[in-house]
This record gives C-alpha cells, sequence and structure tokens, in this order.
C-alpha cells in the first residue's frame, strides 16, 4: 500500500474509534441517570472534571519516561 492509502485507513480506523467512543459514553449515561437520580448526577458532574484532569497529568510523563529509560539502556 502507499503511504497515502496508510494515512487514510489510520485516519478512517481513528475516525471510527472516536465514533464508537461517543457513543459508548452516552448509553452508559443513561443507566447512571437512573441510578443515581438528579442530584447524584450534579455531584457527579461536578466531580468529573477532576479525573481527566487528573489522568492526564499522570500520563503526561509516562511516554517520555519511557522513551528515556530504553534509550538509556541501549
Amino acid at each position: 500500500m502507499t503511504r497515502k492509502q496508510d494515512f487514510l485507513i489510520g485516519a478512517f480506523i481513528l475516525g471510527m474509534a472516536g465514533v464508537i467512543s461517543k457513543f459508548l459514553g452516552a448509553v452508559y449515561r443513561i443507566p447512571l441517570a437512573r441510578l443515581l437520580g438528579g442530584e447524584g448526577m450534579g455531584l457527579y458532574q461536578m466531580a468529573y472534571p477532576i479525573y481527566p484532569t487528573s489522568l492526564s497529568l499522570a500520563t503526561a510523563g509516562v511516554p517520555v519516561a519511557i522513551s528515556v529509560l530504553v534509550a538509556r539502556k541501549e
């Protein structure tokens, strides 16, 4: 395959993964809202932004650290 075809296939796969991820994210909220109720969902919505922020901060340096460790080994 050519480089352009590889790029298009990769972009398609990435796009479909994004669509599936958004769909699953929307689907799980329906039973969650029924379980938690209005007040519980309000608390969930207040606390949720902390999770992706802390996850981003925690994983931001991991690929760089792994690269450095692998480079030192060789």
